[in-house]
């Protein structure tokens, strides 16, 4: 499968280096002001700018996109082709000789969760970028 534009652009994002890689959620907000990012929050960034909305979530403040801190917004849904709102890896793509490959590299079963397994954001775009038909429905 060949990848889009927007899914290029969204690698792209994530293999620069100009965002701070954090987990649990789309964006968290430090008491500081900055923000840390996973890798779908990246893409919320890119795809839904002005879009997410200040919200507490115990102790700390994250982003939240549709009302969801940590999900997919629909924006990035649409613009991306994720198999699901988490990044859902369908192993069920995989041709007959990736699957040892993929099985032998993934515990995780999104990109929401190599993230927080702390893949770094160059690692999730090197597997993207390997198996796009696992990690995208169709190219955008």
């Amino acid at each position: 499968m060949q990848l889009g534009p927007n899914q290029i652009r969204w690698l792209e994002a994530l293999e620069r280096g100009g965002y701070r890689q954090g987990s649990g959620n789309l964006c968290i907000i430090e008491d500081d002001g900055s923000r840390c990012y996973c890798c779908l929050g990246v893409g919320a960034q890119l795809f839904c700018p002005g879009q997410g909305e200040e919200a507490a979530q115990g102790v700390k403040r994250v982003l939240s996109y549709d009302d969801d801190a940590v999900a997919a917004p629909a924006g990035l849904m649409a613009a991306l082709a994720f198999h699901d709102k988490f990044g859902r890896i369908d192993r069920d793509f995989a041709k007959a000789e990736e699957r040892q490959a993929v099985d032998d590299v993934l515990v995780a079963t999104s990109l929401s969760e190599l993230n927080d397994q702390l893949w770094s954001f160059e690692d999730i775009a090197a597997f993207a970028r390997r198996y796009p038909h696992l990690v995208f429905s169709e190219p955008r």
